[in-house]
């Protein structure tokens, strides 16, 4: 199971959570702990597949990969807000195809009074 490593602007491994569940904005939760609370503008949140041997103040090696994007959970009011300028583009779009179609009959028309 992942494991996320809060680290600090150093590098330094702040918390550990095994078994990472979801990740809901500065929160982590695993199966048998969470941090909440986490500020994003002076650490970092890490996921990776496997635990390592390291414990608060130890350097977060920089080898591996990070998966937290796999446990980013958006909040309510994001996924909202991301359908609503999804609704929006879709509209503007829907607009853009009905002038064009609009457009076109006005051509047809034309040449059609024209023979």
């Amino acid at each position: 199971m992942a494991t996320a490593y809060i680290i600090n602007q150093e590098s330094r491994v702040v918390v550990v959570i095994p078994d990472v569940e979801k990740i809901e904005g500065n929160t982590v939760c695993g199966k048998n702990a969470s941090a909440s609370g986490i500020d994003l503008n002076q650490t970092k949140i890490i996921v990776i597949e496997t635990s390592l041997d390291i414990k608060r103040g130890d350097t977060f090696p920089d080898e591996y990969e990070d998966i937290s994007e796999q446990f980013r959970k958006l909040s309510k009011d994001d996924q909202i807000d991301e359908m609503n300028t999804t609704i929006g583009a879709l509209l503007l779009e829907n607009a853009n195809h009905r002038a064009m179609l609009t457009s076109l009959e006005d051509n047809v028309g034309g040449l059609y009074y024209l023979k």
